[in-house]
């Protein structure tokens, strides 16, 4: 048996260019105001009459020689320039004049520039899958489609070929705002990271910071009780006078030692003093140890003791000179400032 698809290669194998048997009459959709096609008028061909039967005596020999040589030219449709032809009517007329003979097939291809007969009227059942005939009006449309794509086809391939460009254009924007969009994410994280981490460098340093600090307070706490107990045994009324003769005066410096005294360790020792309620800030600090280290009342209070070598020597009120000096500069700027 025959299969679909054999029926359909014999149908299309078979289709050769399209002829329609039909009259190229004017009567077609009932259309008066349409003449015939490529030939003349009664009139004209009885004024042609008319004129032979007039020479016919006098030329029948010439006249029958003329025609047994001559060959007709072709003739085509002609409107009168008050006929009103509709595009769509008069496109279907000679469509169908050219399908009808191979004189009106040329006609009209000179007139449109291209074939017009040349397409069968036959098209694929989408459901059954065979080939079936066009009606009249879907071959018309047809070819009147297929016509104008062959005239404008390079408007159609430009369009396609902006159409793919502004996809391709697209696609590419579409690539390169994922890519700037991933890189923005990357760069977020990144920075996030970073900021993280330096986040957690800096409670590092912070905690080692305080415990540092904390550290460095407790030493200049401890430094500082020494320091006071120093003089609270120096000037107790209690202190044996054993201990006042090798007085040895505890110095405002770090280490307490006359050997480190100089200014940058006075300063030093004076603002890493601990706060307390008798001493809340700076000044009452330095104020205290201003009238602590005045040269006066160092002599004063130690000058009439009798210890080895004598009373207070003359290197020991040098010393103490210095440490009042610096004091006394301290207390002006806390002052003014």
């Amino acid at each position: 048996m025959e299969s679909s698809e054999d029926r359909d290669s014999r149908a299309k194998s078979n289709v050769k260019p399209f002829r329609f048997k039909r009259s190229r009459s004017p009567s077609t959709d009932g259309n008066p105001s349409l003449p015939s096609k490529r030939s003349k008028s009664s009139s004209q061909k009885s004024s042609s009459r008319g004129h032979h039967h007039h020479h016919h005596h006098h030329h029948h020999h010439h006249h029958h020689h003329h025609r047994h040589h001559r060959k007709r030219a072709p003739e085509h449709t002609s409107y009168p320039e008050s006929a009103t032809i509709d595009p769509e009517t008069a496109f279907r007329e000679s469509l169908f004049d050219a399908l009808a003979d191979d004189e009106g097939a040329a006609f009209w291809q000179g007139v449109y520039g291209q074939p017009i007969h040349t397409y069968a009227p036959y098209r694929e059942n989408p459901e059954e899958g065979e080939l079936e005939r066009m009606t009249d009006e879907e071959y018309v449309a047809h070819v009147r489609a297929q016509m104008w794509h062959k005239s404008h086809g390079y408007i159609l391939e430009e369009r396609e070929r902006r159409a793919k460009e502004h996809e391709e254009r697209k696609k590419e924007q579409v690539e390169r705002d994922k890519y700037r969009h991933e890189a923005e994410q990357r760069r977020k994280m990144r920075d996030r990271e970073r900021e993280e981490r330096h986040a957690w460098e800096r409670s590092i340093d912070e905690g080692l910071s305080r415990k540092k600090r904390r550290n460095l307070e407790a030493e200049w706490r401890a430094v500082w009780m020494s320091y006071l107990q120093k003089w609270q045994d120096l000037t107790n009324p209690a202190t044996s006078t054993s201990k006042l003769s090798s007085l040895i005066l505890p110095f405002p410096v770090k280490s307490l030692h006359k050997s480190d005294l100089n200014a940058a360790e006075i300063e030093k020792f004076i603002k890493n003093a601990p706060l307390t309620t008798a001493t809340p800030d700076l000044q009452s600090i330095i104020k205290i140890e201003r009238t602590r280290w005045h040269p006066d009342k160092i002599q004063h209070k130690f000058g009439g003791l009798k210890r080895e070598g004598g009373a207070l020597d003359d290197t020991v009120i040098e010393d103490v000179t210095s440490v009042f000096q610096v004091l006394d500069r301290m207390w002006g700027e806390v002052k003014t400032g």
